[in-house]
């Protein structure tokens, strides 16, 4: 979706940095770090690949900067069924042939299945 959003802009003279200059600038930004490496994995048909796996230390600190993000930005809300002093979070995962993925989600937003809602880690 940024390429698409980026070629627009770009029909109309705007510039937009690249994703690897804002990759690196978010990456800046992160009061935490993530650690990227190749790791050999085992998939279905039993062969060994080199995949790329990123790993941080720390899921508590990655979530409470979400939730301060949000709570500076105002969206978060109090959904029917969620106490007003609570913060409902949603994990989730997905294994793919070649990858697996985990998610978190705020309940706490008001649209939290909504993909910009949706923080893969």
């Amino acid at each position: 979706k940024l390429r698409k959003l980026q070629r627009y802009f770009r029909e109309f003279g705007v510039p937009i940095e690249s994703e690897k200059t804002m990759c690196q600038q978010l990456l800046k930004e992160l009061p935490f770090s993530l650690h990227a490496r190749e790791e050999p994995v085992t998939i279905k048909d039993w062969t060994i690949h080199m995949c790329p796996v990123v790993s941080f230390p720390n899921l508590i600190a990655m979530v409470l900067h979400y939730i301060n993000m949000n709570d500076k930005a105002g969206t978060l809300v109090s959904p029917a069924g969620v106490p007003r002093d609570e913060i409902w979070v949603k994990v989730g995962g997905d294994h793919g042939y070649t990858s697996f993925k985990f998610c978190f989600e705020l309940a706490n937003t008001a649209h939290p299945n909504a993909i910009y809602n949706t923080m893969p880690f």
